[in-house]
């Protein structure tokens, strides 16, 4: 693949320098990228987007987030299942690839079960020392909110989401969620917060499902 112009990047976080020295690397071959990046396909770029009626908002607040140029810091996308919520943030987290900043995909029962492991002690960071850093890194990307888990560990997942969203809130870090929940199966303290004007944005992803007699867009979820 073709060089690009990429900047430094702390690979134990998501902080990048405010003047970062720009340097020419090669860009990873395709299957180290997406195991770098925990994405699922390098071709979900915004570029490859298809974009209809229904998800043009959805887009937009992903792309200005990608760019840097969004005037909000908490962004939660709803909506059906198929529609292209995990592109937009696998396009989100390429974007931010080539302009120097290391993202990683996460779901929520990433966060939780990784979590549930600082318990365990041993090898690894602690509870403490994995919340803290889902609460101060510079920017989270958390797909998936609310699914896959048991009606237990999903009262115990909404409880550790939610502290994690108001640390972050109050200290004004980038924080993405994704979610086929509807908004009344949200934890109200989460949603409140991504209504709020100038900081939060509330977009709802409207677009059917891909996944239904299309050949052109594939594992959108």
């Amino acid at each position: 693949m073709e060089h690009i112009k990429v900047g430094l990047v702390q690979l134990q976080g998501t902080k990048i320098l405010k003047n970062p020295k720009i340097i020419d690397v090669p860009l990873v071959p395709v299957l180290d990228l997406k195991r770098e990046l925990r994405i699922s396909d390098e071709r979900h770029t915004f570029a490859n987007f298809k974009i209809i009626s229904g998800n043009e908002i959805a887009h937009r607040a992903f792309k200005e987030l990608a760019e840097g140029t969004a005037e909000f810091c908490l962004l939660l996308c709803y909506g059906g299942v198929g529609n292209g919520k995990t592109h937009l943030i696998e396009s989100l987290i390429l974007r931010w690839y080539e302009r120097g900043i290391l993202q990683r995909y996460t779901t929520m029962l990433d966060i939780t079960e990784g979590l549930k492991r600082g318990f365990n002690g041993g090898m690894g960071m602690c509870y403490d020392e994995r919340f803290t850093r889902l609460c101060n890194c510079d920017r989270l990307v958390i797909d998936d909110v609310g699914m896959g888990m048991s009606s237990k560990a999903e009262d115990w997942g909404y409880s550790q989401l939610e502290a994690i969203i108001v640390r972050r809130y109050h200290s004004r870090l980038i924080t993405v969620m994704a979610t086929n929940k509807e908004l009344s199966e949200l934890p109200e303290r989460i949603v409140s917060r991504c209504r709020e004007k100038g900081i939060g944005k509330l977009v709802l992803n409207k677009a059917p499902d891909y996944r239904r007699g299309s050949t052109t867009q594939e594992s959108k979820r």
